[in-house]
């Protein structure tokens, strides 16, 4: 006598195999959408030493602009709120912001859309912002949304 599989034997291993894929390809994404935030991270640590070397050379944060910083549109700069377009090169599109004092100073990181690497379908408005105040001892202020933990 021939030994096989019944029907409903497949039918249930298809289930579980589905139930699996599904899952796995969730937590893919969100391993993926990780990964993409180190573009963020390797920006951030660049305009920080820019904007640490101004600071010490102006002592004060509040006159830097976009292009000192490595922002804007040329093709050898980060993406930024200026024209609030993400290149094919870029996750992410990145602006500034300073003050209350002297030397604070703040970068924001906002995921692109479909215009950006990645080819997402719309803007996603999660951003990732990192605070720095150069005239004060105090700890930097990061602000990590779940997605990129």
């Amino acid at each position: 006598m021939k030994k096989a599989f019944t029907l409903v034997e497949l039918l249930t291993v298809l289930i579980i195999v589905g139930i699996l894929g599904t899952l796995g390809l969730a937590q893919y994404g969100r391993t993926i959408e990780k990964s993409r935030a180190s573009e963020a991270w390797d920006v951030f640590s660049h305009i920080r030493k820019i904007a640490a070397a101004y600071y010490q050379e102006h002592d004060t944060i509040l006159t830097i602009t976009q292009p000192e910083l490595n922002i804007g549109l040329l093709a050898n700069q980060y993406p930024g709120a200026v024209s609030m377009a993400c290149r094919p090169t870029h996750y992410f599109w990145f602006r500034h912001t300073t003050g209350p004092g002297a030397g604070v100073f703040s970068i924001t990181a906002t995921r692109c859309g479909a215009t950006g690497k990645g080819g997402l379908t719309q803007w996603q408005t999660i951003a990732i912002s990192d605070t720095m105040d150069f005239a004060s001892t105090a700890a930097d202020v990061m602000v990590v949304p779940a997605p990129y933990q």
